[in-house]
């Protein structure tokens, strides 16, 4: 373990393989509260960025924070033990994560896109692009954050994460595909949350532009191109 002095005694030790990005819902004060141990919560994480750029670390990075709950994800439950967690300053209007004033910021995702490309470069963790998660990816039937307002596409095109590069389309109706809840959970969804959460936060990352919740023919084409990236990069 490093000599960085956690600031929160809400943590265990461990190693790294998956990073799950978060939004606090709270303004900075509350969320600096709560990530100290000075609050009601017992939760921690790693990183926090703030909506002006700043980035405080919480907790040493082989610790085991506690931020992601009951959750899942390509087979593994503690997804504590597994991860890193990074929350990102959000003052969501009934946790709804919608368009505000107080959205993400362009200097809040460019200090969180810098910090992410240094975790990646760390010689010492092996963290597949596909396991660089949302919190609603890992507990669809609890979490909605980030949210869809979260930019994705401009992380991956930083080298972070998996994108598939298709635009959004016209007319995308639901159609019949026995196979698809197969596809999201070779992906690494949990199959034992609702089948309607799942592919919900399956379209908030992936296709934010039509959170249906039922499968449709780019969803379809969407996740054949990610599991695709997925298995090259195996």
């Amino acid at each position: 373990m490093s000599l960085f002095e956690a600031k929160t005694p809400h943590f265990s030790e461990r190693r790294p393989s998956m990073i799950i990005i978060h939004g606090t819902e709270v303004d900075r004060a509350k969320t600096h509260a709560i990530l100290t141990g000075k609050s009601d919560y017992q939760v921690s994480c790693h990183y926090a960025v703030y909506r002006d750029g700043e980035v405080v670390q919480y907790l040493d990075e082989s610790t085991r924070a506690w931020h992601a709950g009951a959750s899942g994800w390509a087979g593994f439950t503690d997804i504590n033990s597994l991860s890193l967690g990074i929350e990102l300053e959000f003052i969501s209007p009934g946790g709804k994560f919608v368009e505000t004033d107080l959205c993400y910021t362009p200097k809040q995702m460019e200090a969180l896109i810098s910090l992410l490309k240094r975790i990646l470069g760390n010689k010492d963790y092996k963290i597949p692009p596909h396991h660089i998660l949302a919190h609603q990816d890992i507990a669809p039937d609890r979490k909605p954050d980030p949210g869809p307002l979260f930019d994705w596409k401009t992380l991956a095109e930083n080298g972070i994460g998996l994108w598939h590069g298709l635009e959004p389309v016209k007319d995308d109706a639901p159609i019949n595909h026995p196979a698809f809840m197969a596809k999201l959970g070779l992906f690494g969804y949990d199959l034992r949350k609702g089948e309607a959460e799942i592919i919900r936060a399956f379209q908030t990352h992936f296709m934010p532009w039509n959170i249906c919740g039922e499968v449709t023919e780019q969803s379809v084409k969407i996740i054949d191109i990610l599991l695709e990236k997925k298995y090259e990069q195996v």
